[in-house]
Formats: C-alpha cells, structure tokens, sequence
C-alpha cells in the first residue's frame, strides 16, 4: 500500500496462488497524450510479497503512436519488496496515447503465498506551454 493508509488502492492476494499457472492483470483507462509533450513521467506505491520464490509483479504499457501500438515490460518484481516507482517514459515520445497494466505471473505450479498492490498512481506530462501536471491519478 502506499503512504496515506486511508487511501484507495488495488490489490491480488491468494494464499493457495495459483496452484496451476495463471496470470492476473489489472489494466489503466486508455490516457491521452498531448502532442507537444516533452515530459513524460509513471508514479506508483508498490508492495509484492512473494512466498516461495518463483512468482513475478509486471508493470505493463501498451502505447500507441503513428507506427501502431505495442505492449512493452516497464518494471518486473521477483522477490518481495515494497516501495515507490518512478519511471521516467520520455523516450517514447511522441505518444498518441498509453495504457497500463499490473500483473502477477505464476508458472510454478506450486503451492504458495503472493501478495501485490498498487496505490497512488499518478502519469505526469509538459508541454512547452505547461509545468508538470497528472493525466491520470
């Protein structure tokens, strides 16, 4: 969870995960982009607690711009951790739009213990005209 405990957050907890392989995703609205940005920014709280080993926290983004879309892996966790992400999408640039995905990934086919959580999202963007403001909290 993130800093502010009465705060809305998402979460997947399963204390028999996934006893045969499967994958949980939780996805973001489609966020347009404005055409002059020069500055693009993700932001979350993050906590994945992993038990045993053998499971992965995926932060997705499918973007879209002038040559089609494509999903591409922004951060994979593997063992347990917790924190705030910031990832800086400004090499992307120029977007026509983007959208993100959270998901936990099982292959092991084993008995186990997985908690994961996403709280305080925010997507950041400039434009010459512009300071830094979210498009999507």
């Amino acid at each position: 969870m993130g800093p502010f405990p009465d705060s809305n957050y998402a979460y997947y907890s399963d204390k028999d995960v996934m006893i045969r392989p499967t994958t949980e995703e939780l996805f973001s609205r489609v966020i347009s982009i404005p055409k002059d940005a020069r500055k693009l920014v993700l932001e979350y709280d993050y906590k994945f607690f992993n038990y045993p080993a053998g499971r992965k926290y995926k932060v997705r983004m499918l973007y879209h711009n002038t040559k089609g879309n494509r999903w591409i892996d922004l951060k994979t966790y593997i063992t347990s951790c917790y924190g705030r992400e910031v990832i800086d999408l400004s090499y992307f640039l120029p977007l026509d739009s983007l959208k993100f995905s959270w998901l936990v990934v099982d292959s092991s086919n084993g008995y186990g213990y997985t908690f994961c959580s996403i709280d305080s999202v925010l997507t950041l963007q400039r434009t010459p005209r512009s300071r830094l403001s979210s498009l999507f909290n």
